[in-house]
């Protein structure tokens, strides 16, 4: 093949290049927007759809959502399903293709998602309540424990309050006094407003646990050049006071943690280190591409002066041909090196967690939550009496409660 057919067969390839890199990511916004909208059952059916027809490298993203989507439903045990199994996605390190994952002509979006660390925290929060809804609350403090490895990083210890917090109050379901202290000792120095809450806990005066989420979690977004940095988009604006009373009586709620501080703090991923190296690669790999194509061009243009003899022009034509068909390769490779951001992600989290500690009477009861809006308020009756209950509300637009018999059909709560 002579200098110019292979430029042509170059030129081809980055047609090719061109047309894999335009492939579109999936998301699973549209799960995230109607959880937003309380259109609870529309997302299960959304994000199980999804789910059964998603790549291996997309399925822990949709499992994530239709775990959210089933928790809301308050059907707990596909929740559960959903959630252990994304947990075990994300935490998989045996089998990994150590080789693919490190790729540099893959794209992040091309590769297994893995979920941000964020994603992993509340992951292993959710699965936590629903351990501690059911009274196991070994392998709920497992759980909880397991997300504040996932909040903390090579430069400071987990500063998330929730896993914390619930962590302190496993140890006291188990007796465990030296461990309910020492997580507490941590909780005061992370978040000394939750010092009431923890004088209040070991006094064994209380039989309910609450906990109430509201706002929009936050979104991904691509920022810098090429879309190679992942940045978010925060839900900022002002969130209105939760009041919530069990049994016609106030309950104190504490702020236990913010999932915009947490995609704020997670510090520079694997990732992130990655696209990094990636753009400087394929800057490089230009660069020496337009230097090879100016030599080239300098060679040609001497060869041309009057008196150089008609074949060494060749010679150097020819060359001078194949010096291009190796800059068409830089060129392309530099391309396949792409450092977009992994915009896929967990779109139907809240963004905010608070807790409180209540006592329901023998006989139950009724709880009500109130943030001053009538389409948000929620009323709850027949509260179940049990011996530790745990109450869990999501704050959506038209959720206005119901009977607690009805709530695994109905509501985003759920009694032990």
């Amino acid at each position: 093949m002579n200098s110019a057919g292979v430029v042509v067969t170059m030129c081809r390839w980055v047609v090719l290049v061109l047309v894999v890199a335009g492939c579109s990511t999936p998301s699973s916004a549209r799960v995230g927007e109607l959880v937003r909208a309380n259109r609870i059952g529309p997302a299960q059916r959304e994000a199980e759809r999804e789910l059964a027809r998603a790549s291996e490298v997309d399925r822990t993203m949709y499992l994530l959502e239709a775990g959210t989507c089933h928790l809301l439903a308050g059907d707990r045990e596909r929740a559960y399903d959903r959630l252990r199994e994304a947990a075990a996605r994300m935490g998989i390190v045996s089998g990994v293709n150590e080789e693919a994952a490190m790729s540099v002509f893959r794209s992040e979006s091309a590769k297994e998602f893995k979920g941000e660390p964020h994603e992993q925290c509340l992951c292993s929060c959710y699965l936590g309540w629903l351990a501690f809804q059911e009274g196991a609350y070994e392998a709920a403090r497992a759980w909880f424990r397991a997300a504040q490895l996932a909040d903390r990083t090579a430069t400071r210890e987990c500063d998330f309050a929730l896993p914390l917090l619930f962590d302190a109050l496993c140890s006291l379901q188990m007796a465990d006094q030296t461990a309910f202290d020492n997580t507490a000792a941590q909780l005061v120095r992370i978040a000394p407003g939750l010092q009431p809450l923890l004088h209040t806990a070991p006094s064994g005066g209380w039989n309910t646990v609450v906990l109430v989420e509201d706002g929009n979690g936050p979104q991904k977004l691509a920022s810098g050049t090429g879309g190679a940095h992942l940045a978010y988009d925060l839900d900022l604006k002002p969130l209105r006071p939760v009041e919530v009373q069990i049994a016609g009586k106030s309950v104190a709620m504490f702020d236990v943690g913010s999932a915009n501080h947490q995609v704020s703090e997670s510090g520079l991923r694997v990732a992130d280190w990655i696209n990094q190296g990636k753009a400087a690669f394929a800057g490089e790999l230009r660069q020496r591409g337009g230097e090879i194509v100016r030599l080239a061009g300098e060679a040609l243009a001497n060869a041309r002066q009057p008196g150089v003899d008609p074949g060494a022009l060749r010679q150097i034509e020819s060359g001078a041909g194949i010096a291009a068909a190796a800059a068409v390769v830089l060129f392309s490779v530099s391309l396949l090196a792409r450092p977009g951001a992994d915009l896929r992600g967990w779109t139907s989290l809240p963004r905010r967690f608070q807790v409180g500690l209540a006592v329901l009477p023998a006989a139950g009861g009724r709880a009500t939550v109130r943030v001053g809006d009538p389409q948000l308020d929620q009323e709850w009756s027949d509260l179940p009496a049990t011996a530790l209950v745990a109450l869990g509300f999501r704050i959506l637009p038209g959720r206005c409660g119901g009977r607690w018999a009805d709530s695994t059909r109905t509501a985003s709560v759920a009694a032990r």
